[in-house]
Order: structure tokens, then C-alpha cells, then sequence
């Protein structure tokens, strides 16, 4: 059973805590696709949910907030999310802390003090669930908020219409910046065009910024990388059977296809005027990849083309577009004397080795592909599972149900962020019930359940007299016992690509 099944089953008030039960019913234009909603506010939309693809990651949606600000990840876990609670004392602190900044934060924590049923809660959580809280709550946040990448959220139609951020199918009759961080220029109010004409090397690419776009509320950036058209040309011309005979790839061999492609261009801009740090709000990208390049127009369209040659950029190439907002603490009128982006490369996921799971103290030993250190991963708790079947309520599919869980520890330690293990296996899907071939499909279903001492949620082990903090595990689910040893794989996430700072003014 998950942290968020056993806090769902406590005899408590959520609506003390401002976290009253929800459903997927309960969306709103701007919830992300693939959302599961787990709670909400009661006041303006408000709800909390997590988003498929993004792990155990937490996240506010807020319909009421400004274009572009509707999301915003609260906690890396649902643990974190108890513990940052019992910090800052309310919901409402984690919700709204993306536009304070740590001054602002700590007096509305101090003039919020939790009212005694919310204490009484708290207590629970603490007896119950064995929640600490967070240390350095701001700090916490303001990094998860800063570093996370909000280009991995997609969006409803409605929502891009609603902020007229769609991609254009039509070249538009003027050219217009406004600070949705969007490609449609017909709605919203212009915003003054700065020219800057900015080059720079990163890697193989060529970055240009041609220009910012000054509003009272923020800045508008665009970004337009020239990609290395012969990388282009060979990454396409290798891998473009796959594409036309249909080939399904195995995990390993996409994120190896994902490593080599040169359209892989993730990064997070920092931007400062003036010595203000502003905050990132929203951005929207384009891909244009000419025909000449690789014999066919499907990555040439209207948009791309109208940016390209509004900045008088040679089509011919292979580019990517990038349009990013970013706003001011406070509205702002003042001239541009400075300006500078701190541009932070994303970590790639890199395949590491498979293995078959050791018995319970046993250790396998691997080398990090990318800092050559060895580690040991020493298996410490593992045992195998069924899951009670009331969890799913779906009554017309059969969901596969076993399941094995593992604890282990790696030496020297690798923080949560700089690895995944996962089941090679991707389990059973849910059958239909009804056999006579009507009955629905659904996609798999993951694992839910560990083997964790709630009662000790500091617990650390020793290995070789070392000690070392546990990671817990489970595999894919299947619907008869697990007889064969499970293989896992390492995936190591490393940042390949060096920081760097380019001074705009």
C-alpha cells in the first residue's frame, strides 16, 4: 500500500488541511493530460494531482491563477507533501509560494498559524504515518520550482485555444509578442520589442536570441538554436526504417535513440534584469527541420517558417524554436539596464547494466558509464506480494495483481535524482472480463505496493561498516506468482552538457 493509499484511509478532517477528497471529475480546462487527481482546495478550483510520466511528483493546478501560471509542482513525493504540510502549516503556503518571495513566504506562515483541528491532523500524520517535517520548506520548493521543466506538460486543445498558445496553421498578417509565451498573436497586448542579436556556441549549436519583449508584468525571450544539419541528416537517415517498417523498440534502444537525436534540446533558462532574478513562467517550442535536409516537408510548417523568416533565418536548416516567459515579482516599468540567462543543460537518461535480482543480502556491482565510480547495490528486504483486488474499480477489465517488492542500498550513494531501477518486464496488462472479445482494453498498470517500515521512516543500513539510506522497489505486475528471478535495469541521469552564462546587456 502507497503513503497516499494509507493517508486516504485515516480518520481525519482533510478538509481541516485544505486537502478534501477529489476525482478525476473535478478537472478543469487547465489540468494537465494524463492527471490523476488525489485532492483539492475547496475554493477556486484549486486542486492537487499527479501527472502520468512524472513519477511521484506533486503538483497544484490553479484555474484562477494568471496565463501560464495554472501549474506548479508542490513536492518531489507525496511523503514530501505530508512533510512540507506539517512545516509550513497549510496548503494554501504550498500552493501559493511560486509568487513569494522567502520574506513573503515566512510572514505568511507566521500569520497562518494552523487552527488547533488542523494541529490535531498533523498529530495523526505523525503517530500514524510517521511524517517529519521538512527542513528549509522555501528552499525545498523554490529549487523544485526553478529547476523543474514545465515544457513537460501538455495541455488540452481547449487549454492552448483558451490562452491562444496554439501553433498557427496560418502565416498571420502582422507579428505580435504577447506574455503567454505562445505562437498566436491575435489576442493579448503587444510588448516592446528590444533587439539584441545575441550569438553563442553551446556544444554544436548555434544559439541566437534576436530579441526580447518588454511587458510591465515580464519578458518575453525567443530562442532559435541552428542544430548541425549533417547530425541531423545521419540521425534520420539511420533510423528512419524504424519509423516506416513499424518496429516496436525495446526501453534501452529508445532512450539510446533519444541520446543521439539532435532535436533533443532540453534546457532551463534562468533569466535576470536589472540584478532581479525572474521567475519562469511558461514557454512553447517549435521544430523546424527543412526539407533539403532530409528529403521531406514533414517538419516544415507555417509557424516555424514565420518566426525564421521574421528574424531572417535561413530556412534551409534545421532549427529549434523556443519562446519563453518570464515574470517580475512585482509589475515593472523600469528601463533594461541589464540583463543576463544562467541556461542550465537537462539530464540524459542513460542505460545502464541488467541484472537479476541477489537474494537478500547479496550484492552486485556496477560502474557509473559516466564517472567511472563502482558501486555496490546490496539487496536488503525483498519479498513478493499480492494486491488486494477492491484496489481497482474497474468492473468490466482483471487486473494482474503480483508483485515483488525490494529495499536495497547502493554504496558509495547515488541521490534519488541521479538514477531510476526498473523492471526490464513491462508485466501483464488488464484483460477484459467479458472473454467474447467486446470487452475494453486499457493501458498497464503499475505497482503500488513496498515493503517500508512506516514506523521508522529514517532507517538506515550498514554495508561494509558504511552507512547508507534504502531505496525501495517494486516490479511490474503479473496475474499468476512470480516464479522467474526479475531483471532490473540501472538508468543513470547525468547532465552530459556543461552550464553556462550569457551576458545579454
Amino acid at each position: 500500500m502507497t503513503l497516499y493509499q494509507k493517508f486516504k484511509k485515516l480518520k481525519i478532517d482533510f478538509s481541516a488541511i485544505e486537502f478534501e477528497q477529489a476525482s478525476d471529475d473535478d478537472k478543469y480546462f487547465c489540468t494537465p493530460n494524463g492527471t490523476r487527481i488525489i485532492g483539492r482546495a475547496g475554493v477556486d478550483g484549486i486542486h492537487y494531482c499527479f501527472v502520468r510520466g512524472q513519477g511521484e511528483m506533486v503538483f497544484a493546478v490553479s484555474p484562477m491563477n494568471a496565463p501560464g501560471r495554472n501549474v506548479h509542482p508542490i513536492a518531489r513525493s507525496f511523503e514530501d507533501l505530508l512533510r512540507l504540510l506539517l512545516a509550513c502549516g497549510s496548503m494554501s503556503a504550498l500552493e501559493q509560494v511560486h509568487q513569494w518571495d522567502e520574506e513573503q513566504f515566512e510572514e505568511y506562515v507566521a500569520d497562518n498559524q494552523p487552527t488547533p483541528e488542523q494541529l490535531a491532523v498533523f498529530d495523526v500524520l505523525r503517530d500514524k504515518l510517521g511524517i517529519t517535517p521538512m527542513d528549509e520548506p522555501f528552499t525545498y520548493l523554490r529549487n523544485l520550482q526553478d529547476s523543474y521543466n514545465y515544457w513537460e506538460l501538455n495541455y488540452s486543445k481547449e487549454y492552448y485555444e483558451f490562452f491562444n498558445s496554439y501553433p498557427i496553421d496560418e502565416t498571420p498578417s502582422e507579428w505580435k509578442v504577447t506574455l503567454g509565451g505562445g505562437f498566436n498573436p491575435e489576442r493579448g497586448k503587444s510588448g516592446k520589442e528590444v533587439i539584441l542579436n545575441k550569438q553563442f556556441m553551446w556544444g554544436d549549436e548555434i544559439w541566437y536570441i534576436p530579441a526580447v519583449y518588454q511587458f510591465s508584468s515580464g519578458v518575453v525571450v525567443d530562442f532559435c538554436i541552428q542544430i548541425n544539419a549533417e547530425r541531423v541528416k545521419e540521425f534520420f537517415n539511420k533510423y528512419k526504417h524504424l519509423e516506416e517498417q513499424g518496429v516496436r523498440l525495446s526501453e534501452e534502444d529508445e532512450l539510446k535513440i533519444r541520446n543521439e537525436s539532435p532535436t533533443e534540446v532540453g534546457f532551463r533558462p534562468k533569466l535576470t534584469i536589472n540584478g532581479e532574478l525572474l521567475r519562469n513562467s511558461s514557454g512553447q517550442g517549435q521544430t523546424w527541420i527543412s526539407a533539403d535536409t532530409i528529403g521531406d516537408d514533414t517538419w516544415e510548417d507555417n509557424c516555424g517558417r514565420w518566426i525564421l523568416e521574421h528574424y531572417g533565418f535561413d530556412t534551409s536548416k534545421a532549427w529549434i524554436i523556443r519562446r519563453c516567459s518570464f515574470l517580475w515579482k512585482e509589475r515593472h516599468k523600469s528601463e533594461i539596464v541589464s540583463m543576463a540567462l544562467s541556461m542550465e543543460r537537462n539530464k540524459t537518461d542513460i542505460p545502464g547494466v541488467c541484472f537479476r535480482t541477489p537474494a537478500v543480502g547479496e550484492s552486485i556491482n556496477f560502474v557509473h558509464p559516466v564517472t567511472g565510480i563502482e558501486h555496490l547495490l546490496t539487496v536488503q528486504e525483498f519479498e513478493m506480494q499480492e494486491m488486494d483486488k477492491n484496489r481497482f474499480h474497474d468492473d468490466n477489465l482483471e487486473f494482474p495483481r503480483h508483485l515483488a517488492a525490494m529495499i536495497y542500498t547502493i554504496v558509495p550513494e547515488l541521490t534519488r535524482d541521479a538514477f531510476m531501477l526498473k523492471d526490464c518486464s513491462s508485466g501483464d496488462r488488464p484483460r477484459p472480463k467479458n472473454t467474447d472479445g467486446s470487452g475494453r482494453f486499457a493501458m498497464s498498470v503499475g505497482a503500488i505496493a513496498v515493503i517500508r517500515n512506516t514506523n521508522d521512516p529514517e532507517q538506515v543500513y550498514y554495508v561494509n561498516g558504511q552507512e547508507t539510506k534504502p531505496h525501495a522497489i517494486c516490479s511490474s505486475l503479473h496475474f499468476e506468482p512470480i516464479q522467474e528471478p526479475i531483471e532490473w535495469r540501472l538508468v543513470f541521469r547525468e547532465k552530459l552538457m556543461e552550464d553556462i552564462d550569457v551576458t545579454l546587456i
